[in-house]
């Protein structure tokens, strides 16, 4: 089993702390997953110089650096599951159904963030994703195992 830490829009240091990442216990997770908006290079540093996976997308408020690092959208496969990777700024509001329309490939999952709401529902077979801004201590817990999953929106106390 395969135990992943999914969020967005850090938004550090604009409207976080980088404090907030000390609240997260990154060891217990097999990947870190960040629909973007770190905003900081020195927080994309931390979070690649974690000991699990990292995949993630730039968004709209990264730094030069970050966007030159990271893709706009990205697929990825854990445990058999396609996951579909996009910050939704593409869109200008984040609408979930248009930024399905960026995967040609076919995805069981799509994260994206940008709007700062938690969002959960299926959209054309396609699992679509928010986990609200980890700037607001909101994140998702997930765990995949032999291609089945299960998810949990989370809180960290601020």
């Amino acid at each position: 089993m395969k135990k992943i830490i999914i969020f967005s829009d850090l938004h550090i240091p604009s409207r976080a702390d980088s404090q907030i990442l000390q609240k997260i216990n990154f060891s217990k997770y097999d990947y870190i997953i960040t629909a973007g908006d770190i905003v900081d290079d020195n927080t994309y540093f931390e979070l690649i110089n974690q000991e699990p996976g990292f995949f993630g997308v730039h968004g709209n408020m990264d730094d030069y650096f970050i966007k030159k690092k990271l893709l706009q959208k990205k697929v990825i496969d854990i445990e058999g599951i396609k996951i579909g990777l996009i910050h939704g700024h593409q869109t200008g509001m984040a609408n979930p159904k248009e930024l399905l329309k960026y995967f040609k490939e076919k995805i069981d999952i799509m994260v994206f963030g940008h709007s700062h709401q938690k969002y959960d529902k299926k959209i054309n077979e396609v699992r679509v994703l928010n986990p609200g801004a980890l700037c607001d201590g909101l994140f998702i817990e997930m765990n995949i195992e032999k291609s089945k999953y299960d998810i949990n929106f989370e809180k960290l106390e601020l």
